[in-house]
């Protein structure tokens, strides 16, 4: 993607979302412990994240005000790049997840095609409203390269992002974004 193409998708995000901040800024999470033992976060852009390190995997929850896809990035270095992202969407009522990794600050591909491993297990999957559910595991250490190991107890640095289509594998819109950290 070109300069010119990546200025215009920002600037159409923009106004789509009416939020820079939510788009652009790093965000002090306010972690909190939900009644089924989740960690929890609430952020500006109105995903609902939920997780909690079960044995020798991470369990998550993505909750977003999407009919779209929904993504999560761990350890991201300079926007999506270096970032070990499971992104999912639900679709005719079959539940569609990926493990991908940020090729570029802009860009993120599928592991195996990478020549990396699927590391991530669907636990469900759901729309109702304009909401997405999309629940899942990940290895805290998977042994792909394209992984980031996480450590519970750690802050780990995380990439919260949601678009309007059924689809992440060719170029898509970002509704918005949010950047912070997370204690495992």
């Amino acid at each position: 993607m070109n300069r010119k193409t990546l200025y215009s998708l920002v600037v159409i995000c923009l106004l789509i979302v009416g939020a820079a901040p939510a788009l652009v800024a790093f965000e002090l999470f306010d972690q909190s412990q939900n009644a089924s033992g989740f960690n929890e976060i609430r952020p500006a852009n109105g995903m609902v994240v939920q997780w909690r390190v079960e044995g020798e995997r991470l369990r998550v929850v993505l909750d977003a005000p999407t009919t779209g896809w929904v993504g999560i990035g761990f350890h991201p270095e300079s926007g999506m790049q270096g970032a070990n992202f499971v992104l999912g969407y639900v679709r005719r009522g079959q539940t569609v997840v990926a493990d991908h990794f940020g090729t570029r600050r802009d860009q993120h591909q599928d592991d195996v095609r990478l020549g990396g491993t699927n590391d991530v297990e669907l636990v469900s999957g759901s729309e109702s409203g304009n909401r997405t559910v999309i629940e899942f595991t990940i290895p805290l250490d998977s042994g792909d390269r394209y992984d980031k190991v996480l450590v519970p107890g750690a802050r780990t640095p995380i990439l919260l992002c949601y678009g309007p289509q059924d689809n992440f594998t060719r170029v898509h819109a970002v509704e918005a974004e949010a950047m912070g950290d997370i204690t495992l």
